[in-house]
């Protein structure tokens, strides 16, 4: 798994606290009181942003259930993301939409985040590398779709429509 990717934005929150500290700390104009609540409030901004755009609970917590799913002869859109990672937590909006349109037009949805014991463990059957994965099954079961970028509705329709046989 590639640790950089995965934690994205704990890296980037990271480096800029870190630029903005080392700013503060050379900057003589500001007391000292003023320097440290502009840090504390860099701080509690990343968080209450980082913690603002998880992705909800899963609905499926076993390995079982996502069987169930995967082979229930129905298309099923998959999205491997990490709740650290920048790209997905820039997307979840237009996931959110997706996931409603592919519902409306029969296409099971299942959202894993790679940190949990079963994301962890479909990633790896998955062949997972890089966050956010989306996958698209046929419902027999066969991947005819692979990206690190959303796919559109129609994208994943067209996919399914070469796919099946």
């Amino acid at each position: 798994m590639n640790i950089v990717n995965q934690f994205s934005y704990v890296w980037i929150s990271v480096g800029v606290g870190a630029i903005l500290a080392l700013f503060l700390w050379r900057w003589r104009k500001g007391s000292q009181w003023l320097r440290v609540g502009l840090l504390a409030l860099y701080v509690l901004a990343a968080l209450a942003f980082g913690l603002s755009r998880q992705y909800p609970p899963p609905e499926v917590t076993s390995l079982a259930e996502a069987e169930a799913i995967l082979t229930n002869e129905q298309p099923t859109f998959v999205m491997l993301y990490s709740n650290y990672c920048v790209a997905c937590l820039a997307i979840l909006p237009a996931v959110r939409d997706l996931t409603a349109e592919l519902s409306s037009a029969g296409i099971d949805s299942l959202l894993l985040n790679v940190h949990d014991a079963l994301g962890s463990a479909l990633a790896d059957r998955f062949k997972f590398v890089f966050s956010p994965t989306f996958l698209v099954f046929t419902p027999e079961g066969r991947e005819v779709l692979r990206a690190n970028s959303l796919p559109r509705l129609e994208d994943i329709r067209l996919a399914l429509a070469f796919g099946h046989s």
